[in-house]
């Protein structure tokens, strides 16, 4: 053995830490639940502990029966007045909802049912308990709404189902669309060579192939964009105005408890019969929870700082803030506090927004906002991109670019 080799180590055993892949457990962690998810997932998470989800208040699980004495007749008018029109002039509806005796000529009520691209926004099942009918009964009934529903493919069930109503509406799907929406539907998932073999087993030409995917492309797979009305939100952070103990007014971040899921402890009767694993279970599940708020106050609290001027009304334009200022502040991680900003909601003095809109570029300590009004007000006075430089301590070419970006005509004084 030469004298530079290296000698080997004895005694010495490597060790192997175990890693949590995060796709494996994104459902523990309760920071990637959507909020219009939340309370669902926590009262399935809750099913075999001692403890109770219990929804936002005026909110309810979305498999959740209604009940009249709590939440009252769906209202038309906070429908989209089109469809809920058309729903309620359908005399075989009326017929169906007749001969069952059940809600289903409610034209409200269907119109909750859509989805923010007008498809079903439930599960048959569930949408059959809500009428309170059996499931056949509802998908008859269902047919009948898609059929008198405008635009067509309103209440469909997936894309496959819009698009073929929309081809019902303008002739029939007996046509190569319509083929291709039934009988190719699994090439159509799968990519260009799985269409291409689907082409040549029923003898079509490539034209032919194209042709139809032409027109499949022609059809709106949202048909109900535009259609049914703004999305509902449920901020989770309240932005407001303080004055301390010097009477200044400062801006503070708490969560808006009104809009959020909590959980209760269950009935003493089940108390009585929960094991010690359960409990450990469920205080882990609180954690979780907790977590999740925590890391929610713990960025609501940065830019409560440091867009304190702009959330209040007092300045026009937003401080410089980055994502990693966010992260550096909070001590949580950039993707993490990107999950944050994408999917979180905040009242404020200027009305409801998504705390991603309360990030601001900059240039050193200038953000773009404030850049543009030095430019514009430069413009004005006829002063050149060199003076401007000067004022802000940016680049010139950075000037001249931002100037040309925006359109403000360059000065020649």
């Amino acid at each position: 053995m030469s004298e530079h080799t290296p000698k080997p180590r004895f005694g010495l055993e490597q060790e192997t830490a175990a890693r949590l892949c995060p796709q494996l457990w994104n459902r523990d962690n309760l920071l990637f639940v959507p909020m219009e998810s939340l309370s669902d997932v926590l009262r399935e998470l809750c099913r075999s502990l001692p403890l109770e989800a219990r929804p936002p208040a005026g909110a309810r699980f979305s498999g959740e029966a209604y009940d009249d004495e709590l939440h009252g007749q769906a209202d038309a008018d906070d429908a989209p007045a089109e469809v809920a029109f058309l729903l309620s002039s359908s005399r075989e509806l009326a017929a169906v909802a007749e001969a069952e005796g059940s809600r289903l000529a409610d034209a409200g009520l269907w119109c909750e049912l859509l989805g923010p691209g007008g498809w079903l926004n439930a599960s048959v099942a569930d949408a059959a308990g809500a009428f309170g009918v059996r499931e056949e009964v509802f998908l008859r009934a269902l047919a009948i709404a898609q059929e008198a529903a405008e635009p067509a493919g309103l209440f469909a069930r997936d894309a496959a189902e819009c698009l073929l109503l929309q081809l019902d509406a303008a002739g029939g799907r007996d046509c190569d669309a319509g083929t291709l929406l039934t009988e190719g539907r699994n090439a159509l998932e799968s990519g260009e060579r799985a269409l291409a073999d689907f082409a040549r087993g029923a003898g079509w030409s490539d034209a032919r192939l194209r042709d139809a995917l032409r027109a499949l492309r022609r059809l709106d797979p949202a048909p109900g964009r535009g259609v049914c009305g703004a999305r509902f939100i449920r901020p989770e952070l309240d932005f407001y105005t303080a004055r301390n103990e010097r009477g200044e007014r400062l801006t503070r971040c708490r969560l808006a408890r009104e809009n959020l899921p909590r959980l209760s402890l269950a009935s003493e009767d089940l108390l009585a019969t929960v094991e010690k694993k359960d409990w450990t279970r469920a205080k882990a599940l609180l954690t979780r929870l907790g977590l999740r708020y925590r890391a929610l106050l713990r960025v609501g609290v940065f830019f409560a700082e440091r867009q304190a001027e702009y959330l209040s009304g007092a300045a026009k334009y937003k401080s410089p803030a980055g994502l990693k200022d966010a992260a550096a502040a909070s001590g949580l991680h950039v993707s993490t506090v990107s999950r944050i900003l994408a999917g979180t909601w905040a009242r404020s003095p200027r009305g409801t927004l998504r705390l991603s809109s309360l990030l601001s570029r900059s240039h050193g300590a200038i953000s773009y906002g404030e850049l543009e009004a030095v430019l514009r007000a430069a413009s004005e006075r006829g002063e050149s991109d060199a003076a401007v430089a000067r004022e802000t301590g940016i680049p010139r070419r950075t000037v001249a670019y931002q100037r040309r970006r925006l359109g403000i005509p360059a000065s020649r004084v």
